[in-house]
């Protein structure tokens, strides 16, 4: 059987261009804050992601996923697409800003007894602010997703990117030439930047259902949505986007556990303070995001495995699922040896060359047999969810963090960052071959 792929084909690509574009800005654009904010400032930015990674969950996550599910099976009914998306607009919003709310009102506290660091107060406060943007875009990119057009998302994607690195740049140069060095809060400012941009061009997107200056295809699709009800349309989305949030809500509590307890560890090894959050800094926004840089391509393949796969699960084609399978293992081994290599002999030289940092280039070279382990994980992933198959990755990725969390607590504190790396390693490991594990019924097919 021959497999469609002009659609992946072409959406990868377009995914993969916009998404190594920015992650270049993102690349340089983490080594401008890290001469600017320092170490400790890298660090200590980096605090706030559990916590707002859970409020994401929350409003909108799994809701992409679900709205690119449902339009993907429903890709040639017009309407019913549409009704999704406003569906699905309707519900994140609401939450988006009821989280948008608790979590500014509650800084304070979630800087002090749960991320145990009051500096981060007002950094929540100010990504707080970009929740009801973020659902917005959100929810179109799963619209875009599911019917297989990846040019908006992209467009989105590098808007955002472009809109945070030129409001911080702004930002800090405003403070430059009153011969002060911007606050910390200024690299917080820029996401909420970025998500309003974002948003912005959303709703250019979006408009048109709603003015009367349509075109007539349009308008009459809109007409019809409206008929459909609101509440069948509500309980399909929040039958799968529940457990999908919630999946993504107990992954993240345990990372944030992770995160959170590292410069503790790193404290009870022998650093200081300031020493355990330079390192954290050093490890999670120079050194990962030099391994991750070409995750492009596979996480690009990724988005539009799922609802590739879930069109051919629908329609009984066990042959096209098993050969993309097979396809995507052979891809990612290949791809992960290069990449294995390339950081492995270069390491040092980018971490002196990039950062300025000789131990940022250690770290790269130790975190360079990772990668592999960890685009098998990231395109099987994606397999596992178009099948519905979403208890599954739940279970592998609570397993992955349970040996991630066990690395900080019992190699951390004992052997420092090589501990967690070693732990990051076994991790990814688990999680690939239980992926490949999984996927046995359809890879023998």
């Amino acid at each position: 059987m021959k497999i469609p792929r002009n659609s992946i084909i072409y959406g990868t690509f377009i995914l993969t261009a916009v998404s190594f574009l920015c992650r270049a800005i993102g690349f340089f654009y983490r080594i401008y804050i890290s001469q600017t904010f320092g170490e400790e400032g890298m660090g200590i930015f980096q605090l706030t992601a559990p916590v707002m990674s859970v409020a994401y969950s929350l409003c909108c996550a799994g809701f992409q996923t679900a709205i690119s599910r449902y339009v993907a099976a429903r890709t040639d009914d017009s309407r019913t697409c549409v009704k999704f998306l406003l569906t699905g607009l309707s519900i994140t919003g609401m939450l988006s800003v009821f989280f948008s709310l608790l979590i500014y009102e509650c800084s304070n506290f979630l800087a002090t007894n749960i991320i145990l660091e009051p500096r981060t107060a007002p950094l929540l406060r100010l990504l707080a602010l970009s929740f009801p943007f973020s659902s917005v875009h959100c929810c179109l990119n799963g619209y875009y997703y599911g019917k297989k057009k990846a040019g908006i998302p992209a467009l989105l994607q590098l808007t955002e990117q472009i809109t945070r690195v030129g409001g911080v740049y702004l930002l800090c140069q405003f403070y430059f030439k009153k011969q002060t060095l911007p606050p910390l809060a200024v690299s917080a400012a820029g996401t909420a930047i970025a998500e309003f941009g974002s948003a912005i061009l959303s709703l250019c997107f979006i408009l048109p259902y709603f003015t009367n200056k349509q075109s007539k295809s349009a308008k009459s699709v809109f007409q019809k949505a409206r008929t459909l009800s609101y509440r069948k349309t509500a309980s399909l989305l929040l039958t799968m986007a529940v457990p999908l949030s919630i999946s993504r809500i107990i992954v993240n509590l345990l990372q944030s556990v992770e995160n959170i307890y590292i410069p503790e560890m790193l404290r009870l090894y022998g650093y200081t303070t300031e020493e355990s959050l330079a390192l954290f800094g050093v490890l999670t926004g120079m050194a990962l995001t030099v391994i991750l840089l070409p995750c492009s391509f596979v996480n690009s393949m990724a988005v539009l495995l799922l609802p590739k796969i879930s069109e051919a699960q629908s329609r009984n084609r066990n042959k096209e699922i098993s050969l993309v399978i097979k396809r995507c293992i052979i891809f990612c081994c290949i791809l992960g040896s290069i990449c294995t290599a390339v950081f492995f002999f270069g390491g040092c030289l980018a971490g002196n060359l990039l950062f300025h940092s000789k131990t940022a280039g250690e770290y790269i070279v130790s975190l360079s047999f990772i990668c592999p382990f960890l685009y098998i994980t990231a395109s099987l992933g994606s397999v596992l969810h178009g099948l519905g198959k979403t208890y599954t990755t739940l279970f592998i990725n609570i397993g992955t963090l349970l040996i991630r969390i066990a690395s900080v607590f019992f190699l951390v504190s004992r052997i420092g960052i090589p501990g967690y790396i070693l732990g990051l390693l076994a991790g990814q490991c688990f999680s690939s071959i239980c992926c490949i594990i999984s996927l046995r019924k359809y890879a023998l097919y």
